[in-house]
């Protein structure tokens, strides 16, 4: 009972609800969980049309749709310091919305061929490779310095959420409505992102790049590695983002390949094991966004980091769909730690000077990995079943995790 004249005490907002109030924020939010429902949904659709082939899955799915994040994905970043971030993401989401209409009509008449498939999954992976790294690098714009931790948390989850919804999306329209029902869907859905990333108006000022004399985008370039690379902890929080082009790619190749062959599954069974880990995902994002102070994140981060390996051996070994459905399920929650922790931890060693540059970095080495070990994949098929090669992935991912491990700094975070 409050005594006569006191001041009742204020009770805190929780953190998820205080960030989500405000309107910017929540038209970002939107903007980056359709931009990436569009990428994994487009992504399994472009698989799926030629999964009877796991070189031309490879190629379609990772080559064509990954291999511009490698190319454009720091150029983006630089171009990320330099204008205005909101226009940029606008105006490519626009121009997705027209390479997934062209998708839709080019199905719809038959000519959607190899070639073409290539050809437009690139346009896509194109303009994707221009969007992520940019709206990751808005997150300092759009919440509190106290704050920045659940806005990273938050972006997370509607970046890897929707990453892996998209392929059930995807999975339950083809089912119902066919290829090309798929591709229409997702242009709808880039025209949505491009409407609410113009009403996220900026709140905080951040420090931009006007240097006196130009700098060329090489240098620019070479700018943004330098600082990734040149010391501790940022330089195994980058090999970090290569695990989660590692998981990328066994998704989008290897995991509807061996659900179609091994498991007997459909485009939606399928879709379904890819997208099992989204509850995991997202009640751990939760969790760690509603604990800004979260303490003992470098523990946690190499816990979640090594749950990756058994996940993946247990899906090259299974031959059970029910086995695989539930491994996944209760492997979403540590997946969703370390990335979320990834994410959060490389923002926070980042300057705001340099934000665009290093997210830049980031989404080539999470993304733009996704073309380099497609490519590997598609001649490791042709000697190893899928199953196998998951299994080998998992060996990989152990080695990159002993090597991170090491680095004394993020045991400390």
């Amino acid at each position: 009972m409050t005594a006569v004249g006191a001041v009742a005490p204020v009770r805190a907002r929780h953190p998820v609800l205080e960030v989500m109030s405000e309107r910017s924020y929540r038209n970002y939010w939107i903007s980056v969980f359709l931009s990436s429902l569009i990428f994994g949904g487009a992504r399994f659709t472009w698989v799926w049309l030629v999964i009877k082939s796991p070189s031309q899955a490879a190629l379609v799915g990772g080559i064509a749709l990954g291999l511009p994040h490698l190319f454009f994905g720091i150029p983006a970043g630089v171009w990320a310091d330099r204008v205005d971030r909101r226009r940029l993401v606008c105006w490519a989401s626009l121009a997705m919305a027209v390479v997934l209409a062209l998708s839709a009509w080019l199905e719809h008449t038959d000519r959607m061929h190899l070639a073409v498939a290539c050809a437009t999954a690139a346009a896509l992976g194109t303009l994707i490779a221009v969007v992520q790294p940019t709206q990751t690098a808005m997150v300092p714009e759009l919440v509190p310095r106290r704050l920045h931790v659940t806005g990273v948390a938050l972006q997370n989850l509607a970046f890897q959420s929707s990453f892996f919804t998209g392929s059930l999306a995807s999975g339950i329209i083809i089912r119902a409505f066919g290829i090309t029902a798929a591709f229409a869907g997702f242009s709808v859905m880039a025209l949505g992102a491009a409407v609410a990333i113009l009403a996220a108006k900026p709140v905080n000022e951040v420090p931009r790049r006007t240097p006196e004399v130009p700098v060329s985008m090489l240098r620019s370039t070479g700018e943004g590695l330098r600082y990734m690379f040149a010391e501790q902890p940022r330089r195994s929080l980058a090999l970090a983002n290569i695990v989660i082009g590692l998981i990328s790619a066994s998704t989008a190749i290897l995991v509807p390949k061996v659900a179609e062959s091994v498991l007997g599954a459909d485009a939606l069974g399928a879709s379904l094991l890819v997208g099992s880990m989204i509850p995991g995902m997202v009640v751990m994002t939760f969790v760690i966004a509603s604990r800004p102070q979260l303490r003992r994140r470098g523990l946690l981060f190499f816990v979640g980091m090594a749950s990756i390996v058994p996940q993946l051996a247990i899906l090259g070994l299974s031959r059970a769909f029910w086995l695989s459905l539930v491994s996944s399920v209760f492997w979403g929650a540590p997946i969703g730690l370390f990335v979320t922790l990834v994410r959060q931890l490389t923002q926070e060693y980042t300057s705001a000077e340099m934000m665009g540059r290093a997210m830049g970095v980031v989404h080539v080495l999470s993304r733009g990995t996704l073309p380099l070990v497609s490519f590997g994949l598609l001649f490791l098929t042709r000697v190893v079943s899928p199953s196998t090669a998951l299994l080998l992935l998992s060996g990989v991912v152990a080695l990159f995790a002993a090597a991170i491990a090491t680095t004394s700094e993020l045991r400390r975070a």
